[in-house]
């Protein structure tokens, strides 16, 4: 594990000082093609450290609240790729979300434009200009905007995405919840070398390319390092971890688990329901991976049903298209106000046709210490 920067505490407090010294400054515009009677979609612009001029996409359902929220934090990606522009309709209808698109992802790419790969060591020999100081006050700033509207209920705050969003609820305390999936800042230095996979091999890479710089980069990562936030992090925590073998598997992540103040709840690839062969249109076999990590099989579809067993709260992916997904839940009544639909995971094949597949955080609301 890499060791803490002694002046790790001063280094983020200065970040986050430099930040309050530029007003958030929102323009706030409806978007009406992507409103509904359900929820109004708006279009938000935020100045955040530089001044850089930000974009995200806030959904705020129809109805006086308060609303439970989720907060999307920037992600490691171009300025090719898009940013949410809400989530699943049912979702949006009993949800505030916010989708933030960092300082140079699409729509906040003046006057910067991200690279894929080259995003992750823009800067990184040098940790006061590193471009991830600025992605980290700029998820901080999308937090701190999120927590300002008056439709929104305080204690139900989840804050969603890779490395950003543990990092954000350790720099911020407005998050209750976090969903996060560690990518690029997980003892990344000592890591990288063992793995030939993007995000890490843009380090490589970089390494690779200049050698003598190996020192100031591994300095700059010790900055981020998830390990040294998680002691600050007392949020509520469902951390997604690769395959038992994977880089970051379980085990890799346990220190990080171990050092978190909050709850946490850890989901691998191994216990993450996976659809089994399914003939009949009457029923899909899925392994569904409780709160305790033991997995059962649960039916869905047909005459057979077993929501009744589950353990809440529960982790459930469905290889379904977004409307297969929440048409079942309702058939069965297994739908219930505090379901999350907080990932899609990849592509399944259902009837021949590639669709996503929605990794669910079921009973969100009621998870706490």
């Amino acid at each position: 594990m890499a060791q803490t920067p002694a002046d790790f505490e001063q280094y983020w407090q200065q970040t986050l000082d430099a930040l309050a010294g530029y007003a958030a400054c929102p323009e706030i515009d409806v978007l009406r093609l992507r409103s509904t009677d359900f929820a109004t979609l708006y279009g938000v612009r935020l100045t955040s450290l530089g001044p850089y001029r930000l974009f995200g996409y806030l959904s705020i359902p129809t109805g006086d609240g308060p609303f439970p929220a989720i907060y999307y934090t920037p992600k490691y990606q171009s300025v090719l790729e898009i940013i949410p522009q809400g989530t699943a309709n049912l979702q949006r209808s009993r949800y505030i979300t916010f989708a933030l698109a960092g300082r140079g992802q699409r729509n906040a790419d003046t006057p910067y434009a991200a690279m894929f790969p080259g995003l992750l060591t823009d800067g990184i020999d040098q940790a006061a200009s590193y471009i991830f100081r600025g992605i980290v006050a700029d998820s901080v700033r999308g937090l701190e905007f999120l927590l300002t509207r008056h439709e929104l209920d305080p204690t139900r705050v989840v804050v969603f995405g890779n490395d950003m969003a543990l990092i954000t609820a350790a720099l911020h305390p407005g998050a209750t919840h976090v969903v996060t999936t560690p990518a690029l800042f997980y003892n990344a230095a000592a890591l990288a070398p063992r793995t030939q996979a993007y995000p890490l091999e843009e380090i490589n890479d970089y390494l690779r390319a200049f050698p003598a710089r190996t020192a100031t980069v591994h300095q700059t990562l010790a900055y981020y390092d998830l390990w040294a936030f998680a002691p600050r992090v007392t949020a509520t925590t469902l951390l997604m971890a690769g395959a038992p073998r994977a880089l970051l598997g379980a085990q890799t992540l346990q220190p990080l688990v171990t050092a978190l103040r909050g709850q946490v709840t850890v989901t691998t690839q191994s216990n993450r329901a996976i659809r089994t062969a399914s003939t009949s249109s009457n029923g899909w076999q899925r392994n569904v991976a409780s709160r305790t990590s033991k997995a059962f099989s649960l039916s869905v579809g047909g005459n057979r049903h077993c929501a009744s067993c589950l353990g809440w709260p529960a982790v459930v992916t469905y290889d379904a298209s977004e409307e297969v997904v929440f048409g079942e839940l309702r058939w069965y009544g297994t739908l219930r106000q505090d379901i999350v639909v907080v990932r899609v995971r990849g592509a399944g094949d259902i009837g021949g046709q590639a669709e996503p597949v929605f990794l669910v955080w079921i009973d969100l609301g009621r998870v706490g210490p």
